[in-house]
């Protein structure tokens, strides 16, 4: 949902900029253009979106996974997760904790989701 938000903030910006129109009303229009448009295109989408959540979403886990914990090696993935914990009002630091749970937990867990949406069709 987070990424949704930050994609819609450049159209948005735009219609206040150019058009002069407040926050409230340019997310309005923006947002119904989007609701529009997903609807739409819904029938000719649903199964190149079916694609993408059963193959390609965990593939992409897994191989994002894969780079972070294994190959980055685990002073970049510590650095990376407590980078900015103290601005942030937060004193106590992600422990070596991390490390394994994301190589043994998520990475195969990744691999499972992909294995059995490709047997099942889908696992959501």
């Amino acid at each position: 949902m987070s990424s949704l938000v930050n994609l819609y903030e450049a159209p948005v910006e735009t219609l206040q900029e150019r058009l002069g129109l407040k926050r409230p009303t340019a997310v309005a229009v923006i947002a119904a253009t989007g609701c529009g448009a997903a609807l739409f295109i819904q029938g000719i989408v649903s199964g190149w979106m079916d694609v993408v959540s059963i193959y390609i979403c965990p593939l992409g886990a897994m191989l994002a996974g894969i780079m972070f914990f294994w190959v980055a090696g685990e002073n970049f993935a510590l650095t990376a997760v407590n980078k900015g914990t103290n601005n942030r009002g937060r004193e106590k630091k992600i422990g070596n904790w991390f490390i394994p749970l994301g190589k043994y937990v998520l990475v195969p867990a990744a691999f499972v989701a992909l294995v059995a949406g490709a047997l099942m069709g889908g696992i959501g």
